[in-house]
This record gives C-alpha cells, sequence and structure tokens, in this order.
C-alpha cells in the first residue's frame, strides 16, 4: 500500500515538475512572439510584381554621388568638392528621370562627409554633415545638422559638439527624416535607433522582422510613399513605415541584377519605381557612375 501511495505521489511531483516546464517553455516562446510582433512583415510583393530595368545617363558634370533620393518626380542628389583650403563645396543637384534637364546649386561647407539628406516638409535641403580633422591626439568628429533653402542660403545649423555614443560613426548608417529625426543602425543588435541629440542619448527602437538580414544602409524617401524610409541587408531592399511599424519587401537585388550595392544610392517614386545610383564614391578617378530605374510590372503581364 505504501508503495503505492508513493508511486502515486512520485508521478504527481513529476507531472508538476512537467507542466511548470511546458509552462516556463511556452512563456519563453510568447515572449520571442511578441518580440517578432513588435513590427508586420509584408512579403507579397513577389508574388504581386517583377521589375522591369532601364540605364539612364546622368550629366556629365557629375563624377560621384554622396546621397540622394525622390522629390515631386525629380531626383535629388548631392555630393561635396573639396578645395585646396581645407574647405568644401557642397552640390545640390535635380534632375527628371530620363537623366536630363539638371538644375544645380553651390554652397560654401565646412564638412567634408555627407552623412545624411532629406527634403523637409517646408521643401529645405536638410543635411546631416560630418566634419573630420586629424589632430595630435587623433581623429576629432563633429557633426551638423543644417538647413538650406532652394536658393542654398543657410536658414538653419544645429552644432552637435558632444558626439560620444557611437565609436567611429559611418555615414551610410545615419539617416535624416523629413521631420528632422535623426535615426542610426545598431549593427551589434540589428536594430534601427532614434537618436536623440538633445540629450546625446538614444531614443525609440524600430525593430526589424526577423527575414532581415544584417542591415548595411538605410535611405531616406523625399516623395509621399507609404514609406518614412528605405533599408537594405544586401540581398533585398525594403521599406519602413514607422506610423504602421511595418517593413514590405520591395525586391530582391539579385533577381534585379544587382550582385554589390553597399555604395548605391537608392530611392523611390511615388509610383513606385526605384532608382540605383551605381559607382564608387571617388571624385578623382574615372567616372563610372550610373543610374537605373527599376519600374514594378504587374507579373501577370
Amino acid at each position: 500500500m505504501n508503495k503505492v501511495i508513493a508511486i502515486i505521489l512520485t508521478i504527481c511531483i513529476l507531472f508538476i515538475i512537467l507542466t511548470a516546464c511546458v509552462n516556463d517553455d511556452e512563456n519563453t516562446e510568447d515572449k520571442g512572439d511578441a518580440q517578432r510582433d513588435g513590427v508586420t512583415f509584408v512579403n507579397t510583393h513577389f508574388e504581386m510584381y517583377t521589375y522591369e530595368w532601364e540605364q539612364l545617363e546622368l550629366p556629365s558634370s557629375v563624377n560621384y554621388v554622396q546621397v540622394a533620393l525622390t522629390h515631386e518626380g525629380r531626383i535629388y542628389y548631392a555630393y561635396l568638392e573639396y578645395n585646396t583650403d581645407e574647405t568644401s563645396t557642397l552640390i545640390i543637384s535635380n534632375i527628371k528621370p530620363n537623366g536630363n534637364d539638371e538644375q544645380r546649386i553651390e554652397v560654401q561647407s565646412f564638412a567634408n562627409d555627407i552623412a545624411s539628406f532629406n527634403i523637409t516638409n517646408d521643401g529645405n535641403f536638410a543635411f546631416l554633415l560630418f566634419n573630420r580633422i586629424i589632430t595630435s591626439q587623433g581623429i576629432s568628429l563633429s557633426v551638423h545638422y543644417v538647413e538650406y533653402d532652394n536658393n542654398g542660403t543657410e536658414l538653419i545649423r544645429r552644432d552637435i559638439n558632444e558626439f560620444l555614443l557611437v565609436s567611429n560613426p559611418q555615414p551610410n548608417t545615419f539617416l535624416l527624416l523629413k521631420d528632422g529625426r535623426i535615426l542610426f543602425i545598431n549593427s551589434d543588435e540589428n536594430i534601427i535607433v532614434e537618436f536623440d541629440f538633445d540629450n546625446n542619448s538614444w531614443g525609440d527602437k524600430l525593430l526589424l522582422a526577423d527575414e532581415t538580414g544584417r542591415v548595411h544602409t538605410l535611405y531616406p524617401v523625399g516623395e509621399n510613399t507609404d514609406f518614412d524610409f528605405l533599408l537594405s541587408d544586401g540581398t533585398f531592399l525594403y521599406g519602413y513605415n514607422i506610423e504602421k511599424n511595418e517593413q514590405t519587401l520591395l525586391l530582391s537585388w539579385i533577381v534585379t541584377g544587382f550582385a554589390n550595392v553597399d555604395n548605391a544610392k537608392v530611392g523611390i517614386f511615388e509610383d513606385g519605381r526605384v532608382f540605383v545610383i551605381t559607382g564608387d564614391n571617388n571624385p578623382i578617378d574615372e567616372k563610372n557612375i550610373e543610374l537605373h530605374i527599376l519600374t514594378p510590372i504587374s507579373r501577370e503581364e
């Protein structure tokens, strides 16, 4: 009798232990699902569209492009020309999608690198500019938010002297939104974080879909589209809607014929077309820059 009671008690104890383990697993899985559900992943694009590829010519005066986006149906791009007195000239140009009718303004600048570029809701040209200076103590970095009007007149400048949260920051890891917010790729966690320059601290986090590889680059969106910005993991291009917390797969770089897009400048038009500017960011070498327009077409066609 005692043996029977002991067996029953043993079974009960094992049952309790197993139940607790299962509950722990379920709780852990729920937490994982909650994180995965933090962003909605839209993956219907390949079922609906493919892309038609067209290569166009950029104006002969353009040797390289540092930042680019679309605005009101035109492609806006900018780059720096470096002067012998250690100053620079900021070139802001725009063209029609066929690569002609260039409009261009020049602005005297203090920077030696462009981290990001966007066009504000007021139509101003907004830049996040880097200035690296080599000193006896090493490299000194200053970061500046600057706005210019359509004539190149400086309207706003915010100098950020303390920039301690990112070691050796690279331009393509930053993104300037139309409303002035600045995003940064945290490559260690593969997430996108808002940077709070006022308090020199990290702000809100934007989760990425589990399907996303290691994100290399953020691209600005200047036109009225469903997305606040674009991002690339080297294999796919995605659009991200912050309000909906929604990430949409747009295209495969391999399928569309681009083997290496790490240095490419990418933007999206209101009608869904995507432009890609390829070529080395080196103003000294022979011109090898190319403009490509990818037009979505129905797979039924």
